[in-house]
Order: structure tokens, then sequence, then C-alpha cells
């Protein structure tokens, strides 16, 4: 008899994930040709990833070991640019309104990774939102040699997404443009 290795039911985890935040087709698109064993998970998650955000860079740094995505997407951009429009709109200092800290602790709080998995605690990692003014807006996910939650990446990527999602819609109708749009929409 032979035993299905445990790689298997994460893959199915993941695309259950993928699938209720909407990212079917995409995964499918992307992954679905994968084998399912131990062998190709690492390179699984990672493509997995860009089911969700196709606009990725990664990349290993040999001396610190260090694993590193960099995520670029119009919907990041548009996020920082209407809590910039917010800010402005309230005469807030920038970065200094409480939709912004509530909007972007959202997003972080989105990204989890569970505390643990298969009985190791999930550390030597970081998120970043980076809203610095040098260029594209981007989210940075950072890993260490010691990361084990490689499993879990894309499922918590799909939901940043959704928040992302979800806090734009929001930023928009505090802005008075959701009533725009459905009102050039009713016409």
């Amino acid at each position: 008899m032979d035993i299905l290795d445990d790689n298997v039911f994460q893959i199915l985890c993941t695309a259950k994930r993928l699938a209720d935040n909407g990212f079917l087709e995409p995964f499918l698109e992307r992954c679905g040709s994968y084998d399912l064993g131990r062998e190709e998970f690492y390179d699984f998650a990672w493509e997995a990833v860009g089911c969700v955000f196709p606009d990725y860079t990664g990349y290993w740094n040999q001396e610190n070991e260090i694993d590193t995505i960099v995520i670029f997407d119009p919907l990041m951009d548009e996020f920082c640019r209407l809590l910039a429009q917010y800010e402005t709109a309230c005469g807030a200092a920038p970065g200094e309104s409480d939709l912004r800290h509530e909007a972007v602790t959202d997003v972080l709080r989105a990204f989890d990774l569970e505390g643990c998995l298969d009985g190791y605690y999930i550390y030597d990692y970081d998120f970043r939102i980076c809203d610095t003014g040098h260029g594209r807006k981007r989210l940075v996910f950072l890993s260490g040699i010691e990361f084990c939650g490689i499993q879990g990446l894309p499922g918590a990527m799909a939901d940043v997404r959704c928040t992302l999602e979800y806090q734009v819609r929001r930023l928009r109708r505090a802005l008075g443009m959701e009533q725009e749009t459905e009102t050039k929409e009713a016409a």
C-alpha cells in the first residue's frame, strides 16, 4: 500500500484556499501541471503566489540566506494613492491618518501564516508594505533559512489581495468616489 505524501494534502489545501478567494482559474493555469510530490513543492508554492500577484520578482540572497518576494501590483498602487488622497482631503499629515493605520494593520493581519504548522512554529520571516515615495508601491516578503511556512504563503497572499480590494472600496466610499462610479453606471 502506498502512503500519500503530506505535500499532496498541502497542495490541495492551497488549491482550496485560492479557489475560495477567487483564484482557481489562474491557479489551474499556472500550477495545474505540477506533480503532487515533495520534490516540486517549493517551486509550486512560489508559483502559486503568482496566481494572486502575477507581477512579482523573487530572488535568493546567498550571502544573507534570505528569500525575497517583491510584489508590484496596480491594486497596491491604487491603495497607496487613495490613502494619500484621503489624508489630503482630511488635512491629516502624510502617513498619519487613523484610516491609514487601520488599513495597513488590516493588510498585515490578513498576511497570517498561522503560528504553528505541522508542529513547527513559523518564524524567520517578515512582510512589509513599502509606500516610500520612491517608485512603485510594493509588498515585500522576506524569509530566512529557517522559514517553514511556505505551505501557507499562497493562501496568505490571497487573503492580502482580498483585504487590499476591500480597503480600496472602503477608501473610495470615504472619498465619495464609489457613489460617483455607481451614478455613472446607472446613467
